[in-house]
């Protein structure tokens, strides 16, 4: 089984607002698994992308292990776990149970003026260790290497050529497939990215272990 899905209720409860979540969580190869995440009350399914600008790869048959615990739920392949807890945040470790990287927040916002009003934004933020280099986004004129503390408005132009795609010196990539405008940004609440125009937060977790391997699964991915 290569495809699960989570459905989430809630506990983003604050006041007279509560939120619930579906998750899914789709694995591509042992190390490559998709996360697509809905807006409350909206199947994650109905929301995915039919077809991707840049993933060209079908999803391999992938033997995949749940395990329940008492507020979320693993998939464990025999390279990555990743758990959903049941605010909707998803936690990736390899399989010797280090952390990898965790969602911290995520958000869903209805534009409201503009030639896209009534579309969604999109943002999802991950939690990064402190000192963790992490490189990518394309090809960017500022002669930095690494990203840490950042922000670029990603949107092609003459001298820069952007991909939405981050590599950790920890052994993982994120492919966040969204080709609408989108803004990475690093700071004190974490590392994000924020896309303009979405259905869905949808992203591809990609463990290598390390350089070689991430960018060999990207090339498998793309």
């Amino acid at each position: 089984m290569n495809k699960l899905f989570v459905s989430l209720a809630a506990l983003f409860c604050a006041a007279l607002f509560c939120q619930a979540q579906e998750v899914s969580v789709e694995f591509y190869t042992p190390g490559i698994v998709r996360i697509v995440k809905a807006p409350a009350g909206v199947a994650a399914d109905a929301v995915k992308p039919a077809a991707s600008f840049a993933v060209t790869k079908a999803p391999e048959q992938v033997a995949v292990k749940v395990t329940k615990h008492a507020h979320s739920v693993g998939y464990n392949s025999s390279k990555l776990s990743v758990r959903v807890n049941e605010d909707g945040k998803v936690l990736f470790l390899d399989r010797k149970g280090k952390v990898l990287v965790y969602e911290s927040a995520f958000s869903f916002k209805t534009r409201s003026e503009g030639l896209d009003k009534g579309a969604r934004a999109v943002m999802q933020t991950w939690a990064l260790e402190d000192g963790e280099a992490i490189y990518g986004l394309g090809i960017l004129q500022d002669g930095a290497l690494s990203l840490r503390g950042k922000e670029r408005y990603m949107i092609q132009g003459n001298t820069e050529d952007f991909i939405p795609f981050i590599h950790s010196v920890k052994g993982y990539g994120i492919y966040w497939d969204n080709p609408s405008p989108t803004t990475f940004k690093d700071g004190a609440e974490g590392m994000s990215l924020e896309s303009e125009v979405a259905e869905a937060i949808d992203y591809y977790f990609i463990y290598g272990g390390d350089a070689d391997g991430v960018i060999r699964e990207m090339r498998s991915l793309t």
